[in-house]
């Protein structure tokens, strides 16, 4: 049977956070295959109290019985990473996939993993998914590679031993998740399943959407929510040493071709994400970049010659 671990981190997110467990269990078609998991910080005063969880419990299951969850120290640094890593140990499904506060699927989101993995006979392998920003982008066309809430096989966790790299704190677990799933050709295209992302509060007074795909955009609240905050608070020359220290330079440029939308659908359609053809790919795609950049600026200089003649 195929089951499915929904792990969810969770900052000062209070009665949010169960209203969106509650949406994506119930826009599930096989809810009965599904659990959730949560992390949170074992100081979280709001996570404690809609859940109604005991302040010296670590580890268990609520009382309604709907959430299995684990708290992770109380550090000056995000949680995020922590919060999903535990979360992820905890679980049981044969595909885990990560979802946070501000994050909503739409109906039968695990049947169409299911079909996807059944059809193409997968057994190890990191999934991405649309997940723009509603309020900024209304369509899939332009979603890049990068894995933000990641789906992951049983398999593949087991490897890797983590769901992000706990060397990152916040910003560039995704990023450095890329890699390894360009490096190894273990990298799926499924951004035909759309998650709903917002920025601030994804649901409204009355639990319906909010996320700026369905109304209004001048009526969509666009604050940061205190996780969002404290999530891209990172300075990114660090992580950006980081990547580069663990995959080295020529790994990162891969990864900003595929964090480039016309690129990342390059690498999809033409090559399949098929490990053999990583380097020529990436040689292939630096070459167009050059000659489009060479030919940008000879066109400008030519522009501007003609242009001062004239005048």
């Amino acid at each position: 049977m195929f089951t499915i671990s929904l792990c969810q981190a969770s900052y000062k997110s209070g009665s949010q956070s169960i209203k969106v467990r509650d949406l994506w269990i119930s826009l599930a078609k096989f809810s009965f295959r599904v659990e959730h998991c949560l992390g949170f910080e074992e100081n979280d005063e709001s996570i404690l109290k809609a859940y109604k969880i005991n302040k010296r419990t670590n580890l268990g299951t609520t009382l309604d019985n709907k959430t299995k969850f684990i708290t992770t120290p109380n550090l000056s640094t995000p949680s995020g990473t922590r919060n999903w890593n535990a979360a992820a140990t905890i679980s049981t499904g044969k595909f885990i996939l990560l979802i946070a506060d501000d994050l909503i699927p739409e109906f039968g989101w695990d049947n169409s993993i299911e079909e996807f993995i059944n059809e193409k006979k997968i057994t190890n392998g990191i999934f991405k998914f649309t997940d723009n920003r509603c309020q900024t982008k209304k369509h899939a066309k332009n979603d890049i590679l990068i894995p933000r809430h990641p789906g992951m096989l049983r398999e593949t966790y087991t490897k890797l031993g983590y769901v992000f790299d706990p060397l990152f704190n916040s910003v560039g677990p995704d990023l450095d998740l890329l890699i390894y799933g360009l490096t190894n050709g273990s990298l799926y295209d499924l951004r035909k399943i759309k998650f709903h992302h917002s920025i601030g509060r994804i649901l409204n007074s009355n639990l319906d959407l909010n996320c700026g795909c369905f109304s209004n955009l001048s009526n969509i609240k666009t604050e940061s929510t205190l996780s969002q905050k404290r999530m891209h608070s990172e300075n990114t020359e660090d992580i950006i040493k980081l990547i580069i220290n663990k995959w080295g330079r020529l790994n990162f440029y891969l990864a900003k071709l595929a964090c480039n939308a016309k690129f990342s659908n390059f690498l999809i359609k033409s090559v399949k994400l098929n490990k053999k053809n990583i380097s020529t790919v990436l040689i292939f795609s630096c070459i167009i970049k050059f000659l489009l950049y060479k030919l940008i600026k000879n066109y400008s200089l030519k522009f501007k010659s003609t242009f001062q003649s004239r005048f």
